[in-house]
């Protein structure tokens, strides 16, 4: 018994799947309510064995019935082989854990040799991917190419994965405990996050999986900080506790209401307060530029953590910027500003 899939083919090279059906005892299925138009299908084995190479073409006309039949030559599928080596020495690893990525069901363990062996791997995927474990390295994922008829040898190295540890604090040296701390890689363009952590009670945060050689930059937030950021730094095998210590410094605060013009409170609405002298916007949990927040039902805000500078504001309601009379305030670190904003009242068209 076999599973059909159906992708209807968008824009001539995009796919989305269009129906599913099986076959019946007598090998018979169908598919339908389906629009005009050219469609792929797609043939897969029940119980991933045997496997079969299928991808078949077909146009659907509106208000006809389309009839295909299919004639499936079977086949084992290929195998995936090869070893799996430290990266450094080239060592074998035994007992690594390695998943066919289409189907974890598909896997085994490398023996002694740091062989392993994946047998029954359709080749109708064109591509696979392998999801490799082992106690001790990072985990890593590879991807490789499938012909029909031709095994894959596919070797892997995987690198000793590392913990790095480091500690925030505030300008005074005192440990700041529920920090949040992230890292970006450097080297990849635009940056990513690629951990997230938080501090424990001693301020102290822990990178693990991390590799030797790999280079960082560590950012850290807190309620009522501003956000910290260290220059890159490279992991070292030799210095665990080479991780930077991150400093946060006290913000200032901006607290207030938004008003109409008659005085009442603005009971919903987001208000955003950005620095003006950068001009253009920039968000992100790390950014410095924006920071947003929504009103409470008397109109007030609190702005905690924000750097010194000059700031002004943003003001929406309902999905539409509305214009505020124009202010502009000034924040020192430790500081608290204070301040009502006022909604400009637009005009109405009736009819």
């Amino acid at each position: 018994m076999n599973a059909f899939m159906l992708k209807q083919v968008v824009g001539g090279l995009r796919l989305r799947a269009a129906a599913v059906a099986r076959t019946d005892v007598r090998g018979e299925y169908a598919l339908a309510d389906l629009k005009p138009g050219s469609y792929k299908l797609a043939v897969f084995p029940a119980d991933h064995a045997p496997h079969y190479t299928s991808n078949f073409d077909t146009t659907v006309h509106g208000g006809e019935a389309t009839t295909r039949d299919f004639v499936l030559t079977g086949s084992d599928g290929v195998s995936v082989h090869g070893r799996i080596l430290d990266r450094e020495t080239g060592e074998p690893i035994a007992s690594a854990r390695v998943e066919l990525s289409a189907n974890r069901r598909q896997c085994c363990t490398s023996g002694d040799d740091g062989g392993f062996r994946i047998s029954g791997v359709s080749p109708a995927l064109g591509r696979g991917g392998l999801r490799i474990w082992a106690e001790g390295y990072r985990a890593r994922a590879v991807r490789f190419a499938i012909t029909p008829g031709c095994d894959v040898e596919q070797d892997v190295e995987l690198s000793k994965s590392l913990v790095v540890s480091g500690q925030v604090q505030d300008a005074a040296g005192k440990p700041i405990a529920n920090a949040f701390v992230a890292t970006e890689v450097s080297y990849l363009k635009p940056p990513y996050l690629a951990f997230a952590m938080r501090t424990d009670g001693a301020g102290r945060y822990t990178l693990r999986n991390a590799v030797h050689g790999e280079t960082f930059t560590m950012y850290a937030t807190a309620d009522g900080f501003t956000t910290s950021g260290s220059a890159p730094f490279t992991v070292r095998r030799e210095a665990p506790e080479g991780a930077p210590t991150l400093v946060l410094r006290v913000g200032g605060q901006v607290t207030g209401r938004v008003l109409r013009e008659d005085g009442t409170p603005v009971e919903r609405g987001s208000l955003e307060l950005y620095d003006s002298i950068a001009g253009e916007k920039r968000y992100g949990w790390r950014s410095q530029t924006v920071k947003s927040l929504r009103l409470t039902k008397a109109g007030e805000f609190r702005f905690t953590g924000v750097p010194p500078g000059r700031y002004t504001f943003d003001y929406e309601e309902s999905g539409l910027k509305r214009r505020l009379h124009a202010r502009t305030i000034t924040v020192t670190d430790g500081g608290v500003v204070t301040v009502d904003l006022r909604v400009i009242s637009g005009g109405r068209i009736t009819g």
